[in-house]
């Protein structure tokens, strides 16, 4: 099998070199992202605590439903 797939000019030692280094660049690139993943994640995380999007909506809610009843006693009070 390894004559049918090898090149005839590459030998069996240069073959297993080139196999064995991409395995372990690919192995070390795989560390990498998994450490900037668990990195980011933890980043993120804090960064979530930190700001609610919850707060915006309540704040909207309550200056829609202000402006709505002083608009009702504007219109209460101009027709007095």
């Amino acid at each position: 099998m390894f004559d049918e797939i090898v090149p005839s000019n590459l030998n069996a030692d240069k073959f297993w070199f080139i196999y064995f280094d991409s395995k372990n660049k690919i192995i070390d690139q795989e560390k990498k992202r998994k450490e900037l993943l668990a990195k980011g994640s933890t980043e993120g995380e804090e960064e979530e605590d930190e700001f609610n999007w919850d707060d915006d909506e309540d704040e909207e809610e309550e200056t829609n439903e202000s402006g709505k009843e002083s608009g009702k006693e504007t219109a209460k009070t101009s027709k007095d």
